[in-house]
């Protein structure tokens, strides 16, 4: 059924709306409570793409439900399901259109209840005969809606069968049985393996899949799905080879049975295993040789491929640097780029063929970004880059500058030719020196980027204010002004200017206030690093971004993993103000992804910490505080077990480990956090 694909999707329309105001709300609770039909679904519509800033529209919706018009009543049951909130008025009417005879409404209703997690318990004896009815896409929803909403061993052992025969069952249906594996997450493993020892190859690739998006915690299944890869079936071995990176499969089993396909007749075959390899990262390093070897391939794919795949294994892919420079000579511009873009990666393995590449006009431009990606490993590069300044391309003489900027400090000789470029008559290339010198960091430049705050173009004046604030962080004078400049510029069309800006604005810290409203608004940007950047900045203002709650709480109740991490720790970082999100951190704290969990229970112990709270974050913060791999969440797992660690011998014990870790950081917030459980 293609409209159950449609429903979910709806379903989890969240993050990309506008800012939502007390007057918008009132108006469209108007407009759905009065009016034409259309009208009125027009409005159910709209509320329900606000998320969570609607929930005090939920009476209103409640009430709608009522109404004769199919169309308007699914659409307020999709709309209850986006907001997720007042489960005491939400969860009892959805329970209610479980019960009604039309499909449409029912599935929506079920994929509306699945959103609310352990908060509609009250729903589970009705999902649970739903379960069990003859129809197949009803099973799957129904077994998909109870392992997001239940804590139950029995209730996961019931749906367990019920969604593997869902892998077998139509595209949106399977699609559903898929993700329900997934939440139900390693537990469904043997299943899933038994699945993939079978004869249906369409159940094979998708129990690879939801292998896959379960991630390492199916680590058992590498076995069979190093067995998997040699099946004769393309498309079964292209999922399997997807799937063992994505358990973070042992790569001395996994990257061997892969390269063996880098051999295969077949050209898709070879580009599929070259880029399983890819995501295998630097783990692939045994294959360099072959993945080298096919960049003289027949097929375009192939060869693009396999460039791409020696970027990703990185400095370990050295000894590709002489094929990868030739590559870039291929016919096909694609593969030059994926070649160029490679050595890049590689970094300064790569610098000496790429001056040489340098010298021809044809590649001076490609040659000179990605000398500016490897950065301060580049620095030989700065006499040949600084040559170029005087370049005939306009883009060229830009990229050239912003080069030196990625280099950095290292690029100081070219400080003073920068400096004379402030006086340029093309405004983006006296906006790009000015940004540049901010980068490489040469106090030189400060009379220069001063007498720039009040020059005609924005850019420049945003460029030089920016490098001021690198050069001298702590000038609240430098901040004063920036601030409205950076807010201002997270509109301008450009994505490299709203993410600097959203960097600067997030180094500002609580100085940063005056941007909330726009940071805002960079929640919805087009581009995902903005996005994850404007959140940050967010969390670095503190109690100040409380205005931006309702949009935090609708991204994590979204169903974009990159978005609710970050968003969290916003909400952690406004503390009590964001006391709105608490029910739905607890729900996300129910999550069967660790990284999640840990992060939900971060944020609430900031916000309305307990007792109940207390007692599941401790565990969490100990294996945070052990096995992960990022140095700040380590630090803030060992600061939150000082905070609530007290009587608790496995929370002083991992704190005398960590207070051994050679990482000064890690050891110093270890050892306070050691003083305050004593």
């Amino acid at each position: 059924m293609q409209w159950r694909s449609f429903l979910t999707a709806v379903l989890i329309v969240v993050s990309a709306s506008r800012l939502v105001t007390a007057a918008d709300l009132q108006s469209l609770v108007k407009q759905l409570e009065s009016g034409a039909v259309d009208a009125q679904v027009s409005a159910a519509q709209s509320l329900g793409e606000m998320g969570p800033r609607a929930a005090a529209a939920v009476p209103a919706l409640v009430k709608a439900l009522g109404h004769d018009d199919l169309s308007l009543r699914l659409e307020c049951v999709m709309s209850l399901g986006n907001i997720s909130a007042d489960a005491a008025k939400s969860v009892p009417a959805l329970i209610s259109v479980l019960s009604e005879k039309d499909p449409i409404l029912q599935h929506a209703a079920i994929d509306a209840l699945r959103m609310f997690g352990s908060d509609a318990k009250a729903a589970l004896p009705q999902l649970r005969k739903l379960m069990a009815s003859k129809d197949a896409a009803m099973n799957v929803a129904a077994a998909f809606a109870i392992e997001d909403i239940s804590s139950e061993k029995a209730d996961t052992a019931a749906a367990i069968p019920v969604l593997i025969a869902g892998l077998s069952q139509a595209p949106g249906i399977a699609n559903d049985a898929v993700r329900g594996l997934t939440a139900v997450g390693p537990g469904a493993t043997p299943a899933l393996l038994v699945a993939l020892s079978g004869q249906n190859n369409q159940v094979k690739i998708r129990a690879a899949d939801a292998l896959a998006a379960i991630g390492p915690g199916a680590s058992g299944a590498a076995e069979a799905l190093v067995a998997a890869v040699a099946s004769a079936d393309d498309d079964v071995s292209w999922h399997a080879m997807r799937a063992l990176s994505a358990i973070e499969a042992d790569p001395k089993a996994a990257i061997p049975a892969i390269a063996k396909k880098l051999g295969s007749a077949k050209p898709a075959v070879r580009t599929h295993a070259a880029a399983a390899l890819a995501d295998f990262g630097p783990a692939a390093v045994a294959a360099v040789d072959e993945l080298a070897k096919l960049l003289k391939d027949s097929d375009e794919f192939v060869r693009l491929n396999a460039a791409t795949a020696l970027g990703s294994i990185g400095p370990g892919a050295k000894s590709a640097v002489p094929a990868l420079a030739a590559a870039m000579d291929d016919k096909k511009g694609s593969v030059t780029i994926a070649a160029t873009s490679a050595l890049g990666q590689i970094g300064k393995h790569s610098v000496a063929p790429l001056l040489e590449k340098l010298k021809l006009p044809q590649f001076q431009q490609l040659v000179v970004t990605v000398l500016g990606q490897i950065g301060p490993d580049a620095a030989e590069a700065v006499p040949a880059l600084v040559g170029l300044l005087n370049a005939k391309e306009a883009e060229t003489r830009r990229e050239v500058v912003l080069a030196l900027a990625g280099i950095g400090p290292a690029a100081k000789v070219a400080v003073p030719e920068l400096i004379k470029l402030m006086n340029d008559k093309d405004f983006a290339y006296r906006g790009a020196a000015a940004f540049s010198l901010g980068k490489i960091g040469s106090k030189e430049a400060t009379t220069a980027l001063k007498s720039a705050l009040e020059a005609q173009d924005p850019l420049v004046r945003l460029a030089s204010v920016w490098s001021l604030l690198q050069l001298e962080p702590d000038n609240d004078e430098y901040a004063k002004i920036a601030v409205p400049r950076l807010a201002a510029a997270l509109s301008i069309d450009r994505p490299r200017v709203r993410l600097e800006a959203a960097t600067a604005l997030a180094k500002l810290g609580p100085k940063a206030s005056g941007a909330v409203k726009e940071l805002q608004k960079a929640i919805s940007d087009e581009s995902t690093e903005v996005r994850a950047e404007a959140i940050i900045a967010l969390a670095e203002i503190g109690p100040a971004s409380e205005p931006a709650v309702p949009d935090l709480i609708a991204l994590i109740v979204s169903e974009d993993p990159s978005l609710r991490r970050p968003a969290c720790f916003a909400l952690g970082r406004i503390g009590a103000k964001a006391k709105d999100a608490v029910p739905a951190l607890r729900r996300l704290m129910n999550s069967r992804i660790h990284h999640e969990q840990t992060v939900a229970a971060w944020a609430l112990l900031q916000i309305a910490p307990d007792e109940e709270t207390k007692k599941t974050a401790i565990p969490l913060m100990i294996v945070a505080l052990q096995s992960s791999p990022r140095n700040d969440v380590r630090i803030e797992a060992a600061k939150t077990l000082g905070k609530i660690g007290k009587g608790s011998t496995e929370a002083a014990d991992a704190l005398k480990a960590a207070a051994k870790e050679s990482d000064e950081a890690v050891r110093k917030a270890a050892e306070e956090a050691l003083t305050k459980l004593k």
